[in-house]
């Protein structure tokens, strides 16, 4: 799984948290849907589980967002548009998630958490858009308060850079 970089909330829902990590993957999980314990079991690699497609079935996140290559940074939850998320990487490149339009719900198996049935994981592979905004990498990224559309990112290459993600 690595190492995770930064966490946040969705505003409209702080049971919703959405993580950026080392790998660039970006995980997100609905907290009430989780055990509050877990045991070293459920996080061998050695057991992962595929498949048809590919996907592991032994992540524990509820929605897996694989666009980027390289390590992640940052991320940011629309204050806004709710379920709307952007996310940024090592990579320079700027990606914009729509939760509730992308997500598909992934079959049903057995969990040894809970031994409870649980829904896979529900990879999501492109993102609605994504731009290629700064030269080294994007080490934040926020959305304007009061705008629905603006995201300010700062990168690597040493320039603040404004997004209106509508053009």
């Amino acid at each position: 799984i690595g190492d995770i970089n930064r966490i946040k909330h969705m505003p409209s829902n702080p049971d919703i948290l959405a993580t950026s990590s080392n790998s660039g993957q970006i995980r997100i999980f609905d907290r009430t849907k989780k055990s509050n314990t877990f045991l070293d079991s459920d996080f061998d690699d050695s057991k992962i589980v595929d498949d048809i497609d590919g996907d592991n079935l032994n992540d524990i996140s509820d929605i897996l967002l694989l666009h980027h290559d390289t390590e992640s940074w940052t991320l940011d939850w629309n204050p806004i548009i709710p379920k709307t998320l952007a996310t940024g990487a090592n990579d320079g490149i700027i990606a914009i998630w729509d939760i509730e339009k992308q997500f598909t719900k992934p079959q049903k198996l057995e969990f040894s958490i809970t031994n409870k049935k649980k829904f896979a994981t529900c990879t999501i592979k492109n993102p609605i858009t994504s731009v290629t905004k700064h030269d080294f990498g994007v080490n934040e990224i926020a959305w304007i308060p009061d705008h629905n559309s603006l995201l300010a990112s700062i990168g690597e290459d040493g320039y603040y850079k404004l997004t209106d993600i509508r053009t």
